[in-house]
């Protein structure tokens, strides 16, 4: 597990999870400042669209894939881009 250390006030590991849009982020719980956006691991949660809110672990049908597919012919960041392209490569 990764230390995560509160800059303000020093606190190791004592930090409270919200979810901040797509990201999960830390907030110390000794003063309450933020202190970094967390890690989810390889899944991700799709921001927009037809399937706002699903898990992009769970997209594998062909539907789902060509919707994905499509996505990447749109104007994404590169980190969603490779994200995608990533999945639909395993799901192939």
């Amino acid at each position: 597990m990764e230390t995560i250390i509160c800059q303000k006030c020093g606190l190791i590991n004592d930090y409270a999870v919200q979810q901040s849009g797509p990201h999960k982020t830390a907030y110390c719980n000794g003063c309450g400042k933020y202190i970094k956006h967390i890690t989810q691991g390889n899944d991700f949660e799709i921001p927009f669209g037809k399937y706002k809110g699903r898990m992009l672990s769970s997209m594998v049908s062909s539907e789902e894939i060509n919707y994905l597919k499509w996505l990447l012919l749109q104007d994404l960041k590169n980190s969603l881009r490779t994200k995608l392209q990533t999945h639909i490569d395993k799901c192939n």
